[in-house]
């Protein structure tokens, strides 16, 4: 067998990689009603470029060390904000994290990249897409602007798109349908 010719990687999604986009979201609006937060862990992670830039920072390992903890992190919050990996975003892969399930279920509102995910779920309110940093500020200023209105459709997503009981039946008579 020949060379095969590596493919182009890909630009990587890191937080690092969207400055000054990512850096700007502390100073928004909203961040400041409700202060945002980093779980980051490592020798290697800016913590001073980091905290200047106005997050709290949350050492990922002990948030995470037991269930228990983690639930708590989470009904600690006032809701989500992430950006998703690279290889997500370009595949319009529809990824969707279990993470912002759990903060969907606790009633706590996400403001989330979209990979496309939002073909499946539907965002505005509880559940909101963004694809560039103005659009996650706007975002973020919705949420602040009425949580309560969010957190309930929050939960109304959780119940409709990803509840067990809603969720396992149709998946189940799917797998098992004789097919011809």
């Amino acid at each position: 067998m020949g060379l095969v010719p590596r493919p182009a990687r890909p630009q990587r999604n890191r937080i690092r990689d969207q400055s000054p986009g990512v850096r700007q979201i502390p100073r928004s609006a909203p961040a400041r009603q409700c202060p945002l937060a980093l779980a980051i862990n490592g020798l290697k992670a800016p913590y001073p470029k980091i905290k200047s830039d106005g997050w709290q920072i949350l050492d990922a390992n002990d948030i995470t060390l037991t269930p228990a903890k983690y639930q708590a992190l989470i009904a600690a919050s006032a809701g989500e904000w992430s950006v998703a990996k690279n290889v997500y975003v370009a595949t319009r892969s529809g990824w969707f994290s279990c993470r912002t399930a759990c903060y969907l279920a606790a009633g706590r509102p996400a403001v989330v990249q979209d990979t496309a995910w939002s073909k499946f779920i539907p965002s505005g309110t509880g559940l909101l897409a963004f694809n560039t940093m103005d659009e996650a500020i706007a975002a973020l200023k919705s949420v602040a602007s009425d949580p309560l209105r969010h957190r309930q459709a929050a939960y109304d997503i959780a119940r409709e798109y990803l509840a067990p009981d809603r969720v396992l039946p149709a998946m189940i008579e799917s797998i098992y349908s004789e097919k011809t």
